[in-house]
């Protein structure tokens, strides 16, 4: 069966059909080197023609990079994607399309300063005291600017890149067509349900530019945790924000994966790690809302003053101020951007607390039949097999740990 390729999206959506045609052309010549040599040569006589799978997905890998960074937009965020989805496509795959986040070329100031005059209808000048022309970093779908609001206070303005809204329908359109083909694809659609990932991925994307969202969700997370020293997160500006605009203080202190000056102003990485994950837990199981993009741009650690430091006067540290190094410093875990924030559900509250029950009692039935009561699997999954393999894994790691977390640390190199 070949691809319909004169598909069109709704017409209601304004997109770009030159960018629409290119990005389609690029996902069509996938899937047409894929019915060549995985199915139409995956014949026992044919075989020995084809070259090695895993080389030819790394190029298809690489060349997908190459345009998502030439283009930006959505392709950036699947890229991003994809690049976790290690159920989807191999190790050496993924690997390929690690690090588009820090691949993203800023917008021209001017159509940026353009965008932010036109969204609150006055000079720049008279919002903000001072905007920095040098962009703190760049997204796919934002940058973000430091400035000095009219009150005096440092910030950080998130500004959504303009025209964003004919891109990602643009490459929405283009990506759910791509999928459409790949439903075709029986070893993938058997595994993953792909109408529900492709939904997913654009009702995810979509949600990411409403900054008004993102504000409820900055202050709903906040208020989740009003009484918890172990995370900070941002005070939201909203006299300085607008629909394309989100004014959020500046907690750009160090970066989560910055490992060295983690060490060098005293915190304990594993303590870090154990916080992180405590706090995780506690969305999961407590809060049931989830900040669900952890990726390392978005999670920082907050240095704090020590008793002694307290008592000579020093109340706090300022991102970008120097830290000296105090033995077991505290710290906090600091969380930014809350575009993609998820409710956990009544449904799978229950099916996770079914799933941890059967973790920690060996039970595999359970943690199956957790998987079942989710809707995590696709129909026809073979649930006596999965079974088996739980419990295969039970046999194998279950009360196997590690002797210390320096011993943990050094045998797990890049991992806090």
């Amino acid at each position: 069966m070949q691809p319909d390729t004169s598909s069109r999206p709704a017409e209601k959506q304004q997109i770009d059909l030159r960018r629409y045609r290119r990005v389609r052309w690029f996902f069509f010549k996938i899937f047409l080197q894929t019915l060549w040599w995985d199915i139409l040569l995956n014949r026992p006589a044919l075989r020995w023609f084809r070259p090695p799978a895993l080389a030819r997905w790394q190029a298809i890998a690489r060349r997908f990079r190459s345009l998502a960074v030439e283009m930006g937009g959505v392709l950036i965020k699947l890229g991003q994607f994809l690049s976790v989805r290690v159920d989807i496509l191999p190790v050496e795959v993924t690997q390929e399309l690690a690090g588009l986040q820090d691949k993203v070329p800023p917008e021209p100031l001017e159509d940026v300063i353009a965008q932010i005059e036109a969204d609150f209808g006055r000079p720049i000048a008279e919002i903000f005291e001072w905007f920095s022309p040098e962009p703190l970093g760049a997204a796919s779908l934002a940058q973000a600017h430091r400035v000095r609001l009219r009150s005096g206070e440092g910030a950080v303005v998130k500004v959504l890149r303009p025209g964003i809204d004919v891109l990602v329908e643009t490459d929405l359109a283009a990506i759910s067509l791509a999928f459409r083909w790949l439903r075709l694809y029986r070893r993938l659609s058997h595994r993953v349900n792909l109408d529900w990932l492709v939904e997913e991925f654009s009702t995810v994307t979509r949600r990411e530019l409403d900054f008004e969202r993102e504000a409820e969700n900055a202050g709903r997370l906040a208020a989740d945790f009003k009484n918890d020293p172990r995370l900070y997160l941002p005070e939201v500006y909203r006299e300085y924000s607008s629909a394309r605009t989100l004014a959020l203080e500046d907690v750009g202190y160090i970066r989560i994966t910055d490992f060295e000056t983690i060490e060098d102003v005293g915190i304990s990485r594993a303590k870090v790690a154990d916080q992180l994950y405590t706090i995780y837990m506690q969305q999961v199981f407590e809060t049931f809302f989830v900040h669900v993009d952890p990726h390392p741009g978005n999670l920082f650690v907050r240095p704090l003053p020590c008793e002694d430091e307290i008592r000579a006067g020093i109340t706090g540290f300022g991102p970008g101020d120097p830290v000296p190094h105090v033995p077991d410093r505290p710290f906090q875990i600091v969380f930014i951007d809350f575009g993609m924030m998820a409710p956990v559900p009544a449904r799978l509250r229950a099916a996770l607390r079914e799933y941890v029950v059967g973790l920690g009692t060996r039970d595999a039935y359970k943690i199956v039949q957790a998987f079942v009561n989710a809707g995590t699997l696709l129909p026809g999954a073979d649930l006596k097999r999965l079974e088996e393999v739980h419990e295969a894994l039970f046999e194998r790691f279950w009360g196997w740990a590690w002797g210390s977390s320096e011993q943990w640390r050094s045998e797990r190199p890049g991992i806090l």
